[in-house]
This record gives C-alpha cells, sequence and structure tokens, in this order.
C-alpha cells in the first residue's frame, strides 16, 4: 500500500502528541535534525527523543552534547572513543585498542564514481532512493564522474551496475597548512581518514607533559579540566605553577557522524566530557522534512 504523505491521520498527530507529552515528563527531550551528518541513520528533519538523564554512554549509542561549554549549539553525532580508548582511524576505517571496530550498515563513506551510461545509472539512483541534490557531477575529457557518500549496501550494488566503469574510495588530500583538524597543531599531519593514533582521556590518567602531549591535550585541559596550561621558557605551567606531569579528573569521548565525509565530529571538535553529554537518542518520533510527514520514520527505533 502506498501512503499519502502529505495526509497522515488525524489518529497519528494525536498519538505523536500524547507519548511526546509522556516521554518529556520522563526525562525526554525533542531534537530536531537540520544537518545530514547523521545520514541514514538520522535524516534531515527527523524529531529525534533524547534520554536527558542518561548515566553512560557506551561505544555505538547515538548522543547529544555540546562543546566548549556552549549549551547554545548541540551536536547529534554517534560515540566511537570511550575512555582510555587508543583510537585511530587509518584509511576510514575505526580502530580502537588494535581492533577494527564496526557499526551498523547506515555507515555512510564518499566515493569517486565513474559513470559510462548516466540514463541507467540515474535509474539505479532511483531504485536506491539517492536524491540527484547529493550528486556533484564532473566531467573529465570523455569521462563523466560524480562523488557520492555511501553504505556499504549502496556500494555493492552500484558496484554490479553495467553504468560503472569505475568506483574508488575518495580520500582528501592532506593540506600542510590547514589546521581544520583537532588538535589544530600542524604538528600533527592528520586528516578525516587517516587520524591517531591518540588515547582518549580518562579520569586518573596522567600524561607526562612535553611538546607533543602539551599541543595534544591542550584545549582540554584548558576548557574542560578548567586550568590555564602555558609552556613558556621550555617550561610547563598550569595556574602558573611549573610541573612536569598532569592528571586528569573526568572522562572524555570522542564522537562521528555515520556520514562521514561530511561530518563536524570530534576529528575537529577533539574529545568531550561526559559533562557535555545532553543525552542518549532512543528513536525517532516522526519526520516532517519539506512540511510533509513521513509515515515510515513514525516511532523508529535508532540503533
Amino acid at each position: 500500500m502506498k501512503h499519502n504523505r502529505k495526509n497522515i491521520p488525524f489518529i497519528i498527530l494525536v498519538t505523536i502528541t500524547v507519548v511526546s507529552g509522556i516521554l518529556f515528563l520522563r526525562n525526554y527531550t525533542l531534537y530536531s535534525i537540520s544537518s545530514g551528518s547523521m545520514e541514514n541513520t538520522i535524516l534531515i528533519g527527523d524529531k529525534v527523543l533524547v534520554h536527558s538523564s542518561c548515566d553512560y554512554v557506551s561505544r555505538g549509542s547515538i548522543a547529544v552534547f555540546h562543546h566548549d561549554n556552549n549549551k547554545n549549539k548541540s551536536y547529534i553525532k554517534r560515540c566511537v572513543g570511550l575512555p582510555s580508548d587508543t583510537f585511530i582511524i587509518r584509511n576510514g576505517a575505526i580502530l580502537c585498542n588494535n581492533k577494527i571496530v564496526e557499526f551498523p550498515g547506515q555507515i555512510k563513506k564518499r566515493y569517486k564514481i565513474w559513470i559510462n551510461n548516466i540514463h541507467n545509472f540515474r535509474s539505479v539512483l532511483k531504485q536506491e532512493q539517492i536524491r540527484e541534490s547529493n550528486l556533484d557531477f564532473l566531467k573529465k575529457e570523455d569521462n563523466t564522474f560524480v562523488r557520492l557518500s555511501l553504505t556499504k549496501s549502496t556500494l555493492s550494488i552500484l558496484q554490479k551496475s553495467s553504468s560503472i566503469d569505475s568506483i574508488k574510495y575518495l580520500k582528501d588530500e592532506l593540506d600542510p597548512s590547514s589546521i581544520y583538524l583537532y588538535p589544530h597543531n600542524k604538528l600533527f599531519q592528520w586528516t578525516i581518514h587517516n587520524f591517531g593514533p591518540v588515547v582518549i582521556p580518562h579520569k586518573g590518567m596522567t600524561i607526562k607533559l612535553n611538546p607533543y602531549n602539551y599541543a595534544l591535550y591542550k584545549h582540554t585541559i584548558l576548557n574542560y579540566e578548567g586550568h590555564n596550561i602555558e609552556h613558556k621558557n621550555q617550561l610547563f605551567f598550569i595556574d602558573n605553577e611549573a610541573i612536569d606531569r598532569y592528571t586528569f579528573k573526568k572522562d572524555y569521548y570522542f564522537f562521528m557522524g555515520d556520514n562521514r565525509n561530511i561530518s563536524y565530529d570530534s576529528r575537529s571538535l577533539g574529545f568531550i566530557p561526559f559533562d557535555n553529554i545532553e543525552g542518549t537518542a532512543s528513536i525517532i518520533l516522526y519526520n516532517t522534512a519539506e512540511f510533509k510527514y513521513d509515515l515510515h520514520r513514525i516511532c523508529r527505533s535508532l540503533n
């Protein structure tokens, strides 16, 4: 049966209203999605229920948090690194403590696709419900190609399509002059596809203060631990006291968006303390993208 997205039944609207009210009283808040950084898990227009009194965050859970104690700007991402993890991104794959960490099939990575038949290619896109507005069509000599974020399942389908000549995982080239990525220091030649290794701080973790660790953890100590930290005359100072080690007082987490290539996350924001996590997301209540209700996204659980 084909649903009419424009005319959602009145009873469903009443149900949504009642459920929203009940859950709000039980420490839930409704979070509106305005970016595509969590596609395909969470879409623009989704209204997501967030449990605002969570006691812990596990690897793989989706959470809402704020950065640098600015509660006016919140992010919703997936937790990919826990306190004390040795975290690495290697050619787009996440490793924690030298073990590859797998996540659900909704994870999207960006590819460069060479096309030999645009008409057939567009048919495949329609079948896979990929909007052409997401495409960046480019022409080079006699070959047309696009850059496109794909899940594993969609990638597999496109690889079998006769309309495709070849597909290549798209790795952004490192710009040595760029300090876009955390810790925003040229000592670290990292990219969104190759990041770390870095140890995610945890309560009680002690580091030796040297130029490398100073650059890596300065932002965390200054903004989240509440201490002024300086490096001058080859010495390190915490709150104007010369010191050669520092012990963290909080647990920290590393978050990334499922739409890996277009997500502004811990690869730029850095570590997020547990205190800044506003809650964990449990369910999509409904979606009103383009001022229409999407019946397929009503009370959709998140994983």
